[in-house]
């Protein structure tokens, strides 16, 4: 069985031709072409990254508070994690848009 980060591949090797795989994905479990797969794994990814990103910019801010730092320092914390954030969030939508696009120019 797969864990619940992973996707069930199906490897094919025929003598005579190159290997291939299958990668499955969703419940209906439908084979995604190699551009699809690439997709999914920057998205999973990408959702791993956000979360370890909003943990360590969540730290900053209990840690700014421990330190009774003054509010100056906490607001401008709090408005660099936005940054952050919004930053990333606009070179993943631009990622997405490119891998979309290569989806479209593929089909």
């Amino acid at each position: 069985m797969t864990k619940d980060n992973e996707n069930p591949v199906l490897h094919v090797n025929q003598s005579g031709h190159a290997p291939r795989a299958v990668v499955f994905v969703e419940k209906n479990q439908r084979p995604l072409t190699p551009a699809e797969a690439k997709r999914a794994r920057f998205i999973k990814n990408l959702k791993n990254n956000y979360a370890r990103l909003n943990e360590a910019l969540a730290f900053f801010e209990y840690f700014a508070s421990i330190c009774e730092l003054s509010l100056e320092r906490k607001e401008s914390i709090r408005k660099a994690n936005k940054d952050a954030i919004d930053e990333l969030s606009k070179k993943l939508e631009e990622k997405l848009t490119e891998y979309d696009k290569r989806l479209k120019e593929g089909a």
